[in-house]
């Protein structure tokens, strides 16, 4: 599963698959829901996986570290 609801928001993992080298990036979208508008913000981390599963796994804790204030220079939209 890449969507997981964190603390308010909705985390979305989107990582793709790197032509180079055949590793996954580390992308993703924050969203958070108020009433018919989404605010939606992507962030990318410049960690690679070698596979699609612990790419998402790292962007959803990626997520939930900028949610809770502990990722240095991002913060939740």
């Amino acid at each position: 599963m890449n969507r997981e609801e964190y603390g308010g928001y909705v985390i979305d993992a989107r990582p793709s698959q790197l032509a180079d080298d055949g590793n996954w990036s580390t992308d993703f979208y924050i969203e958070r829901h108020d009433g018919d508008h989404v605010n939606k913000r992507h962030y990318s981390g410049t960690l690679t996986f070698e596979t699609k599963e612990k790419a998402i796994q790292h962007c959803l804790a990626m997520g939930t570290w900028i949610i809770d204030g502990v990722y240095p220079g991002c913060s939740a939209p």
